[in-house]
């Protein structure tokens, strides 16, 4: 029952993943405004501090940082969900 609650924003990060196009750019754009305008799950100034922290780690920083606003939003059964 607790999934049910989460299931607007997965089906956000769903329509993400498969629009998203356009290198680091192309994604910080879509996260602002799916993730921040839209659905509120973040503000601005944390989606560019998450933005920057994944920067620093090894890997695709765009997954990293839907995996820490979906940490975020839902704690850690909304993160292994995926």
């Amino acid at each position: 029952m607790v999934l049910l609650r989460h299931i607007p924003f997965l089906r956000a990060v769903l329509l993400y993943s498969v629009t998203a196009f356009g290198g680091p750019q192309g994604h910080l754009g879509m996260m602002m405004k799916t993730f921040v305008q839209r659905r509120k799950d973040v503000d601005e100034n944390e989606l560019m501090d998450l933005v920057s922290f994944c920067n620093m780690l090894p890997g695709a920083s765009s997954t990293q940082t839907i995996m820490l606003i979906g940490y975020k939003r839902g704690g850690i059964g909304l993160e292994t969900l995926w």
